[in-house]
């Protein structure tokens, strides 16, 4: 995942498309690798100097969906969030669309 000659601030800045003023914060707080952005308690990322909890918030998301993806050889282009209407526009999903079935039985295949 991170190159072994890489500073952790140019892995920061090239798996989380950081600028170098945030990488440069988080390693100067002894945050190094992505791992510890990714899983630290949220209050010990705050405790560092300069970081505000927005950023601090984006940052540890993009280092959790770039471990969880990178590993299966993917690479992290950005995180989408899909629009969920029924949430959006602050109504519940009626139970009768929540059961039907999202995948068809065998039988509809056969001719």
């Amino acid at each position: 995942m991170e190159k072994p000659s890489e500073s952790p601030e140019a892995m920061f800045q090239r798996t989380l498309h950081m600028d170098v003023r945030f990488a440069q914060t988080l390693t100067a707080g002894g945050i190094v690798t992505l791992e510890e952005l990714a899983y630290i308690p949220i209050a010990e990322l705050l405790g560092v100097q300069g970081l505000e909890e927005p950023q601090a918030q984006l940052f540890r998301k993009r280092a959790r969906a770039y471990l969880l993806v990178d590993p299966m050889g993917a690479k992290m282009t950005e995180i989408r969030l899909m629009p969920n209407p029924s949430i959006q526009s602050g109504r519940a999903a009626s139970r009768s669309a929540l059961a039907r079935p999202s995948v068809r039985p065998a039988a509809d295949f056969r001719r």
